[in-house]
């Protein structure tokens, strides 16, 4: 079974681009504009991601606001879902999380996916 991958992006062309790279490597991709957006694909979702790409800066919900909602979410599995933020941004994070600097590689991206996925 391929892994499913939301990606958490304001920007529709990063998010397109991101999403079809991942698609045409076999990955199933699931779409949010932003952490508000995201839950709701969670909460809906008949089976959930198996990695999050989260953009920290977005309108209404930005990726710090939605990594704290998470546990309160109160959706079975959600905080086990490993999350790798992707950002321009020079933000202090906690040590264990995995920070994808953009601009990237797209090598960096599918290695960071491999790395969690296969």
């Amino acid at each position: 079974m391929p892994g499913r991958i939301l990606i958490v992006e304001d920007n529709r062309e990063m998010r397109e681009v991101m999403s079809t790279l991942l698609d045409m490597e076999g990955y199933v991709t699931l779409r949010a504009e932003h952490g508000a957006k995201a839950l709701e694909v969670l909460s809906t979702s008949d089976r959930l991601p198996d990695l999050i790409l989260l953009d920290l800066q977005m309108p209404v919900m930005g990726g710090e606001d939605f990594m704290a909602a998470l546990p309160e979410a109160r959706i079975p599995g959600v905080t086990d879902i490993p999350i790798v933020v992707v950002t321009a941004s020079r933000l202090d994070l906690a040590a264990s999380t995995e920070v994808l600097r953009k601009p990237f590689e797209i090598a960096e991206l599918l290695g960071l996916v491999e790395r969690y996925l296969d």
